[in-house]
């Protein structure tokens, strides 16, 4: 049991939010408090007008997004967003590995082997991460399938 800081009133715990950056682990306000204080203050008119130059700023970064990872494919893998693209048309917009259309907003990751940078195809996540975590040994995945094989 708590006492909220706005409406002086004693309420249960589980009527505050958490905020482990407090020593109790619970906000002053209580919940309904700070909904009303946070619905306040976003209807006055110099809060609504910064909130929607902040929506014109993130619209535009998508263009800036565009053009970075443009700069990245050229620099890091030496193609363009085009030559990208045409990797994943030859694999029906599928990861190379999995098969699996990408279903989150996350793009697809270049699979390159690190010693010569020659393209081996266009991964999810997941299936890179786990490349990334068998250090690209042939014999530790050998390893591992033997291994998922013994527990079926």
């Amino acid at each position: 049991m708590k006492t909220c800081s706005k409406c002086r009133e004693y309420k249960n715990d589980m009527d505050f939010s958490k905020n482990k950056s407090i020593k109790s682990g619970l906000t002053s306000q209580c919940k309904d408090c700070a909904s009303k204080e946070g619905y306040r203050y976003r209807s006055q008119p110099e809060v609504k007008l910064r909130r929607i130059k902040q929506r014109e700023k993130y619209n535009k970064l998508d263009s800036t997004i565009l053009k970075y990872r443009e700069r990245h494919l050229m620099k890091t893998y030496g193609i363009t967003i085009n030559d990208y693209d045409k990797l994943l048309l030859l694999q029906d917009n599928k990861c190379a590995i999995c098969g699996e259309k990408n279903k989150s907003n996350r793009h697809y990751h270049v699979d390159h082997c690190h010693k010569s940078g020659v393209i081996r195809g266009i991964l999810c996540h997941s299936c890179n991460v786990g490349i990334g975590n068998f250090r690209e040994d042939h014999n530790i995945f050998v390893k591992a399938v033997e291994y998922l094989g013994k527990y079926k």
